[in-house]
């Protein structure tokens, strides 16, 4: 699995192309197109997205650096304009 920046598009379309699994990140004032329960599609800043989830969603990491680091971590699927314009 691949970690990258969401800049990166030609890098990001191969992925897609091949149907690889990838983590992505992104700055927290980005918007991302998210489907909702009911199937319609939104437009949705990251940090907006997150702070509507439950915190059920949200599983603790701890970060093995110079100093442990405990981070909270969910996944969801969503896209960005820029790689799928």
């Amino acid at each position: 699995m691949k970690i990258c920046g969401m800049s990166d598009t030609t890098f990001l379309k191969k992925l897609e192309e091949r149907e690889l699994k990838y983590l992505g990140k992104i700055a927290k004032n980005r918007k991302v197109r998210v489907k909702l329960k009911s199937l319609n599609e939104i437009e949705i800043r990251i940090d907006e997205l997150a702070k509507s989830l439950p915190s059920q969603k949200f599983k603790p990491v701890i970060l093995s650096l110079e100093k442990t680091k405990k981070v909270w971590v969910t996944t969801f699927t969503a896209s960005t304009s820029r790689i799928f314009e």
